[in-house]
């Protein structure tokens, strides 16, 4: 079972974001493991700052630094906050590239 959340997460509380994405860009293929990272989850005002496209304010974005990230293939992964699944990826900028 996965737990959901109970209560608001916090502008730059660390989530760990895993998938089976593009490990480098451009398309280089899948990995052949499970990948993982701590990333900080930044709130939708926070959002902005770092990325070029509208960011609804039930929705919150994850940015660790410029090329690292999740890829293509990790639409659809998990994002989870002390056990809880808080989010999927979703809009994802390759690779953690800046457009």
């Amino acid at each position: 079972m996965i737990g959901l959340p109970t209560k608001d997460i916090n502008n730059g509380d660390i989530a760990i974001l895993s998938g089976w994405g593009l490990t480098t860009y451009p398309y280089s293929g899948s990995s052949d493991h499970l990948q993982k990272i701590s990333i900080p989850i930044l709130k939708h005002y926070e959002c902005s700052r770092y990325y070029p496209f509208s960011i609804e304010k039930e929705q919150f974005c994850t940015y660790n630094e410029r090329g690292i990230g999740a890829c293509h293939g990790d639409s659809g992964s998990p994002l989870v906050h002390n056990e809880v699944l808080v989010g999927i990826s979703s809009f994802i900028i390759p690779c953690a590239q800046e457009e």
